[in-house]
């Protein structure tokens, strides 16, 4: 009786403390750092946070890659509502406008790259979402496709880690985290 409690203790401490701390890492390790990102045949932005269209455009604009995917628009959003621009960028942006989580998002993208036959993208998400976008794309990319990631910092006034909603946040994208990681590895 007491192992059993010992055991559950110890499992609900691993839960609570250990796995979030190992998410923490994970985010800490996708910074928006464009010295670093190599060019590549395609920039994909998932949508869903703040700063990650504008990101994935200074990534276009500095010729890091030809072409820009956005993934998960408002079915009636254009690329000018997007760039504000009528068709200079006509040739070179890509709106899904039907993937509607990382999942889809993932398994959409990966229909586009064998498309068009690419193996080389940058992946343009919120830093705290990246470490779940890439299992997700792993998943359904082939392995011979470099994948390098661009983890977006959310604007100061939307982040902040004296903030119960950023922890909020963590804490729900660290178990989709895990829960992706499972289905993946487990």
């Amino acid at each position: 009786m007491i192992k059993a409690i010992f055991q559950s203790a110890l499992t609900a401490f691993v839960v609570i403390a250990v796995l979030p701390v190992l998410y923490s890492v994970q985010v800490a390790n996708h910074t928006d750092d464009m010295e670093r990102i190599e060019k590549a045949e395609a920039i994909i932005v998932l949508t869903g946070g703040t700063n990650r269209i504008e990101e994935g455009l200074k990534l276009l604009r500095a010729n890091k890659a030809p072409f820009l995917y956005i993934s998960g628009t408002h079915p009636d959003t254009t690329i000018a509502d997007i760039t504000g621009e009528e068709t200079q960028y006509d040739c070179c942006i890509t709106l899904d406008h039907i993937a509607n989580s990382t999942e889809t998002n993932a398994l959409r993208t990966a229909d586009w790259i064998r498309e068009m036959g690419y193996q080389s993208i940058i992946l343009v998400t919120s830093n705290y979402h990246m470490p779940r976008a890439l299992i997700e794309f792993k998943n359904s990319l082939p392995e011979t496709i470099s994948i390098q990631a661009y983890g977006v910092t959310p604007a100061p006034e939307n982040f902040s880690y004296l903030d119960w909603n950023t922890w909020h946040v963590y804490l729900l994208e660290g178990m989709k985290y895990w829960g992706a990681w499972l289905k993946l590895y487990g």
